[in-house]
């Protein structure tokens, strides 16, 4: 039956592809969050299933659990498609929403400001949390092991979650400078430098290459927004650095505790970049075959969970349960972290009642952010247009509620403190 899921995802990429170039977009050309949505979509739903069944069937031990001919491949390669089909009609719906676009009063003081009052605020929980796992040293030499769980959790996890409130203020005082031009011997350019390397050793501590191509591409963005110039060039230049760290960040993620090991120690390879990207169409089988883990549906309780995990661990007299990406994970054996997707978090949470219930909904908010954020005008909600930019479409592999929130707390926190240290004047609805 994997044969046909296959002829499946050729349709859904024909379906997306074939979106994204006759709707209709905004005249100001920028880049739309369901731009992303699609190009992320068809790289896990569509590419991938496709070139794993022609070319690279066993890419890890895990994906070998179920065998790819099992019809379960084909159900979630089907409902992958009308997931899909459902985004776009929730999209459109929400399109036709009365929607008043934000309207922020700002100038260069107030956003230099903002910004340096979210640096020293995440800059003191950077330095708590430094001070947690016994220093420097070990801030640096524990990256990799703590992400992995090797090493026992500090009691000041919490605090590096609120440290990336620098990242966010690196990006606006980044924004601060090109806008206004403050390009030299200013204190302006001084903290959009230091942040900049602040933040560079907090995303080394995390040890996501993901998050850091993320944070990096953020400044090509606001770039563009600002500017209104062609980032096009750019993605050419830096596409072979992109290829690169993808194949070799590990390495080095573990320069400070394992020097003997080389920083390119393989080979380049299609395989090695399709395997950072199949675990959703896996997944989506697996979730399908195993529904619920304990045989009841979840109830969205994950959500819940997000919002517990958020708390001190000292402030929390019980264990907390284990939330969806702790349980997919030891149903492929517990051999690494296997993140779950939209589609599977939805089916885990209440079956295919959940999947359509958190479609819609998905489609809903990104048709609402979009016309939200007015980008007519240069202003600072650039900034986090641009971050919600790769936000909101990376929720579509990456859904589990406690990751998400944790790795992005800072961002929406942020997003909130804007809302009503800039609200202005009410303009006219679209």
């Amino acid at each position: 039956m994997g044969i046909y899921s296959t002829v499946i995802a050729f349709a859904l990429g024909f379906m997306i592809v074939f979106n994204e170039i006759f709707r209709k977009k905004n005249s100001n050309k920028h880049i739309e969050i369901l731009t992303m949505v699609n190009v992320i979509y068809l790289l896990s739903f569509s590419i991938v299933p496709i070139l794993v069944y022609f070319y690279f069937e066993n890419l890890h031990i895990w994906t070998q659990k179920n065998d790819i001919n099992e019809i379960y491949y084909l159900y979630g390669s089907f409902i992958s498609l009308i997931v899909y089909l459902l985004i776009i009609l929730a999209y459109s719906f929400s399109l036709k929403l009365s929607v008043k676009p934000l309207n922020l009063v700002e100038d260069q003081k107030k956003n230099f400001s903002f910004a340096i009052s979210l640096y020293f605020v995440g800059f003191f929980f950077l330095i708590l949390f430094i001070q947690g796992v016994g220093g420097f040293s070990n801030f640096l030499e524990t990256n990799t092991l703590y992400r992995s769980g090797d090493i026992e959790v500090s009691s000041v996890a919490f605090a590096r979650n609120l440290s990336m409130f620098i990242p966010v203020a690196s990006h606006i005082f980044y924004y601060n400078l090109i806008k206004n031009r403050n390009y030299i011997f200013s204190f302006q350019l001084l903290m959009t430098i230091l942040s900049f390397l602040t933040s560079l050793l907090i995303y080394y501590n995390r040890a996501g290459r993901l998050s850091l191509l993320i944070y990096l591409a953020t400044f090509f963005v606001i770039y563009n927004l600002v500017t209104k110039r062609n980032i096009k060039k750019y993605l050419l230049i830096f596409s072979p650095i992109i290829l690169w760290f993808i194949m070799y960040g590990k390495s080095i993620y573990n320069i400070f505790f394992q020097n003997n090991r080389p920083i390119i120690n393989r080979e380049f390879s299609l395989e090695i970049i399709l395997s950072e990207f199949v675990f959703p169409f896996y997944t989506l089988a697996n979730t399908l075959k195993y529904p619920f883990f304990n045989d009841s549906p979840r109830l969205f309780v994950d959500f819940i969970i997000a919002f517990v995990n958020l708390l001190p661990s000292a402030l929390i007299p019980f264990d907390v349960p284990k939330n969806v990406t702790q349980l997919n994970t030891e149903s492929f054996g517990d051999i690494s972290g296997i993140p779950i997707d939209m589609i599977s978090l939805g089916y885990h949470s209440f079956g295919l009642a959940g999947v359509i219930l958190i479609t819609i909904c998905f489609g809903i908010l990104i048709g609402y952010v979009q016309r939200k954020f007015s980008l007519k005008e240069v202003n600072i909600t650039i900034v986090f247009y641009a971050h919600f930019l790769f936000f909101l479409p990376l929720r579509i592999p990456y859904a589990e509620p406690t990751n998400f929130l944790k790795g992005n707390f800072a961002l929406l926190i942020s997003f909130l403190l804007l809302l009503l240290l800039y609200k202005g004047r009410h303009i006219n609805k679209l």
